[in-house]
């Protein structure tokens, strides 16, 4: 049986620079850092896993976090030999398509996840409504936050961390972008469990089996939508 890893280091792409473990936990307890600040006093007020509240101000500062950060690491990582080329297979047409069947192969893993949880505990299952967000947000910041968002997410957890442990082989490779992953979102409580999860293993599998990044960002520019759009304008 062939290792996904190596299709990472086909010879018709661009082997990404060597990565010490020590390079990549200093960038992936960067970006935990930061976030974790950032949303400290939420956490403080609400406490770790209760339903938070969607605002405007709330979504423009994971953006302007995200900018930050793509900032910092950026310039070092160039320096240190990444770039685009690296990341993934270059884009085609054919990449929508593959995003809005992985889109609907993650709403499957959470229905699936969602089932399994209600089969092991019913009561935690019923739980999980409870942490149902709250607020409103405008069109303008879902737009923002879905064509932006995905493309910093999705380069960290596959372009970067899956490509920087390839040599660890693909179980490290998938632990690590399938942890963080869960780790950015810890502030969705057991929702996480259900849903992010689920979403990882499937969009990481996919990348390790075809190095393709694109999709991933397409199909999470649509989960992004579809999970905001009832809260635009006041509708949820």
């Amino acid at each position: 049986m062939t290792d996904p890893a190596t299709t990472l280091s086909s010879d018709m792409h661009p082997e990404p620079p060597f990565a010490r473990h020590r390079e990549v936990a200093l960038v992936g307890c960067s970006v935990l850092a930061l976030f974790f600040a950032v949303s400290a006093r939420r956490f403080l007020v609400n406490g770790i896993g209760t339903a938070f509240r969607l605002t405007d101000i709330g979504l423009i500062g994971t953006l302007a976090t995200e900018i930050v950060l793509a900032a910092i690491w950026l310039p070092i990582l160039r320096q240190r030999g990444w770039a685009v080329r690296h990341l993934g297979r270059p884009y085609e047409n054919l990449d929508l398509l593959r995003g809005i069947s992985l889109a609907c192969g993650a709403w499957v893993a959470y229905i699936l996840a969602y089932n399994v949880a209600f089969f092991v505990s019913p009561a935690f299952a019923l739980r999980l409504n409870a942490f149902r967000p709250t607020g409103t947000v405008s069109w303008l910041t879902v737009v923002a936050l879905a064509m932006l968002n995905p493309v910093f997410e999705e380069t960290l957890y596959e372009g970067y961390i899956v490509n920087a442990l390839r040599r660890s082989g693909w179980a490290v490779a998938l632990g690590a972008s399938v942890a963080v992953r869960v780790a950015l979102h810890v502030y969705q409580g057991p929702v996480a469990l259900v849903s992010i999860l689920p979403t990882g293993l499937l969009f990481t599998g996919y990348y390790l089996r075809t190095r393709r990044l694109w999709p991933l960002v397409a199909a999470h520019m649509l989960l992004d939508v579809v999970a905001l759009a009832p809260y635009a304008h006041g509708l949820a």
